[in-house]
């Protein structure tokens, strides 16, 4: 969906607010994971989205929903609305627009190589080459190695004209190894 239809979907907004914003995300987490040298998962999810954002008496409301259909826009900003105005009755302070600057743009996270580059199959690979590695002593008893790719593109647009798409591409990865020696047990992993 282009930042374009989002426009389209907050102009047909009807509630009664300071501001309004809609943040689209789209983002699909792949996990794989090799624990004593066996692939425990391969999985992928995909979690898609608006969010609706609300600013009304000094306070901001959120709601959030899976589909695009206007009707479920329209309920999710009615729903911002209430939870704006009952939080109003006990704010600490007061909010304006202004702490919601106007923002446009494009943002791609930089990339050495291409996501494509690797195949799921050459990543448990590697996956399985470092939980080997990790077996320096008979006194391992257990090694895994994970491996997360997470990929995001955010879309946002507001009525105070604020227009930007993001997309993020994350690689992340652990590996641990748990050791014992009688009844002393260990694990050590890249992440303390």
């Amino acid at each position: 969906m282009s930042n374009t239809n989002l426009k389209k979907l907050l102009d047909g907004i009807t509630v009664k607010a300071d501001w309004i914003s809609l943040r689209q995300v789209n983002e699909s987490t792949t996990y794989r994971i090799v624990r004593d040298d066996k692939p425990q998962a391969n999985s992928r999810h995909n979690s898609h989205g608006v969010m609706v954002e609300v600013l009304v008496n000094g306070q901001f409301g959120y709601y959030g929903v899976n589909s695009f259909d206007p009707a479920r826009i329209q309920m999710a900003a009615e729903k911002a609305v209430v939870q704006a105005q009952l939080a109003s009755d006990y704010a600490l302070t007061s909010f304006t627009e202004d702490v919601r600057p106007k923002a446009v743009g494009q943002y791609q996270s930089p990339r050495e190589k291409a996501e494509d580059v690797l195949s799921a199959g050459d990543l448990n690979n590697i996956l399985l080459k470092a939980c080997a590695k990790l077996k320096v002593s008979d006194k391992i008893v257990s090694r895994t190695a994970f491996a997360r790719t997470v990929e995001s593109q955010t879309n946002f647009v507001s009525t105070n004209g604020s227009d930007f798409h993001q997309n993020y591409y994350i690689v992340s990865c652990d590996f641990s190894a748990v050791a014992q020696d009688g009844p002393t047990i260990q694990k050590r992993s890249d992440h303390g």
